[in-house]
């Protein structure tokens, strides 16, 4: 039993001393993660809305005073996101206070053009732990588990009462299921002949089943068929 005590004693002693030893050398560098932050999921066309009204907030911010007419190119390629975001950014900067201008040929005009980027990653981590887990037994019964993961079971007990209206309120801003592998970039540029005056650029998360939503409309190609 003693010679037991102090195996593992020694054991403990030497793992102690692993985890303090850094080694000075790696044939890569060795991958860290980022600080967490947060980034929305577009889940709707009124998301669209929303992220349109703060697109043009942020232009009005960048451009000069005296730059007050745009024009917002479009083309027959854009994405169902764009177009629909075009009219969306159009209908916001107006209500702003901008002449939005139906040719880019107007004088002094400034022009935004909408790009967009779909990035697909081949793998991601399961979705952040959130505070519990909630699980449907039958048919409007639920059940709440692990709610005491970061606390005491007897100050989870305490609060059963409300637990689920609890969980909800403490999840609500979490987008449900795992973290999405699809995000959408969208970058806004203001620019003249002579100056770029703004580049708002804003990242989101979005689904698989809704790229056609966001993929660009491809021309249609012509076949030529040669009569023998």
């Amino acid at each position: 039993m003693h010679k037991r005590i102090v195996t593992l004693l020694a054991g403990s002693i030497l793992l102690a001393g692993c985890q303090n030893l850094k080694v000075p050398y790696t044939e890569a560098p060795v991958a860290t993660n980022f600080e967490k932050t947060e980034q929305s999921k577009l889940q709707s066309a009124a998301h669209w809305q929303q992220i349109a009204q703060d697109t043009a907030a942020q232009l009005a911010a960048s451009l000069p005073s005296d730059k007050r007419t745009l024009y917002i190119r479009q083309s027959a390629e854009d994405s169902k996101f764009q177009r629909a975001f075009n009219q969306k950014l159009m209908s916001a900067l107006i209500a702003s206070g901008y002449a939005v201008m139906k040719h880019s040929e107007a004088m002094g005009s400034v022009t935004v053009e909408v790009k967009t980027d779909y990035v697909k990653w081949a793998d991601r981590a399961k979705r952040d732990a959130v505070m519990g887990e909630i699980t449907m037994l039958t048919g409007g019964l639920w059940v709440l588990r692990n709610i005491y993961v970061h606390g005491s079971p007897g100050a989870a007990m305490m609060g059963a009462a409300v637990s689920a209206d609890a969980y909800f309120a403490a999840n609500s801003k979490l987008a449900k299921g795992s973290r999405p592998k699809h995000e959408l970039v969208v970058s806004v540029v203001a620019s003249d002949n002579n100056r770029f005056y703004a580049n708002e650029t804003n990242v989101y998360y979005t689904t698989e089943k809704d790229f056609y939503n966001y993929a660009s409309q491809l021309p249609a190609s012509r076949l030529q068929v040669k009569e023998n």
